[in-house]
């Protein structure tokens, strides 16, 4: 090939990817809808198949296993429901005292200025009310938005199932047209892409549904344990938000010191939760991922942060949580192209 043609074919792909990704950015409001379906539909894929082999006809099959993961999550309230209400129910109850702990820290840091002189300039409860205040402000400016996005929540948990049943009716109808729309000489690379996205997928997600039950129950379990208040909130926050990595570890360490420090007034308590965490953590990078997660993302710490950071910044919540199965799979359509080029007459 030319070195023309070869400039033309490279500008063909950048110019590809480019106008993909103003797209998926112009539609990102209307994204999470269809990224959340279709979550859904990849893990209720197997199920459909099941019901399938039982010589069901697809949407047939397609209804018993929505059903069934309604079961589970009607299962799950049910069980898990009490316990988290009851919590919340006494987190809202000490509300005020935590208020008084906090004007005693604030007599606390105004006796410590006795010992140190550099801060007796320094009016803590003064500095204290000037930054809550202006974040209670903000809070209550940002009302309007917070209902905004609970209709758009509202709308997600409404659209979604309808949404999720029409792709399990097609089901792998997408890569019949994706091998119909490809060249010829493309298609082994394309059916070599497909295969290895749905290995590397299924991979994930399986391993981090795993991982969230094994850190909401060992954080709860080790935490109340421990005589904390609130284990199970802080349990499920640290579960649910570990699907965004680093982040649910270090929120769930950081409430419950908070919430130790405030409980038991002292922060000798942090001497026991910090190594309980990082023993859950050892736990999870040596045990449970290499037992669940056959294959690995093969992504640096650094650009899993990166595109942690560059998926809020451009999809919210969602693109946080969509990130790094996003990275790993445009790192992985690279490679193949990259490879499937250099064994081609192009190069």
């Amino acid at each position: 090939m030319t070195e023309g043609a070869k400039s033309g074919v490279f500008f063909v792909g950048v110019l590809g990817l480019l106008v993909v990704g103003i797209f998926f950015y112009a539609v990102r409001d209307i994204l999470p809808l269809f990224l959340i379906a279709a979550f859904l539909t990849y893990l209720l894929f197997p199920l459909v198949s099941f019901f399938q082999s039982f010589g069901f006809r697809r949407w047939v099959a397609a209804t018993a296993a929505m059903f069934s993961l309604l079961v589970i999550i009607v299962a799950a309230i049910t069980i898990f429901g009490p316990k988290l209400l009851q919590e919340i129910e006494h987190l809202a109850e000490r509300i005020p005292t935590y208020y008084q702990h906090i004007k005693q820290l604030t007599v606390y840091l105004t006796k410590i200025k006795d010992i140190v002189p550099s801060l007796r300039d320094i009016e803590f409860g003064v500095l204290i009310k000037e930054e809550t205040m202006p974040m209670i402000s903000n809070a209550l400016k940002m009302a309007p938005t917070y209902i905004r996005e609970a209709f758009s929540i509202l709308s997600m948990i409404i659209l979604s199932p309808m949404i999720m049943f029409f792709m399990l009716l097609g089901g792998g109808k997408w890569i019949d047209i994706i091998v119909k729309i490809s060249p010829a000489n493309f298609i082994e690379t394309v059916l070599s892409i497909v295969y290895e996205i749905n290995s590397l997928l299924g991979n994930y997600l399986r391993a981090q549904l795993i991982e969230i039950a094994f850190i909401g129950i060992s954080v709860t379990v080790v935490l109340g344990s421990l005589g904390l208040h609130f284990a199970a909130i802080i349990g499920i926050c640290a579960g649910v938000l570990n699907f965004i990595p680093y982040l649910g570890s270090i929120t769930g360490l950081t409430l419950a010191c908070v919430f130790g420090i405030i409980q038991f007034n002292s922060p000798v308590i942090i001497l026991k939760i910090v190594p309980a965490f990082l023993l859950i953590q050892f736990v999870d990078n040596h045990v449970v991922q290499p037992l669940v997660m056959s294959t690995n993302m093969n992504l640096s710490p650094t650009t899993i942060i990166f595109a942690v950071l560059a998926g809020g910044t451009a999809f919210g919540f969602v693109g946080m949580v969509f990130a790094v199965p996003a990275m790993a799979i445009a790192k992985l359509i690279f490679f193949v192209f990259v490879r499937h080029f250099k064994n081609s007459d192009i190069f």
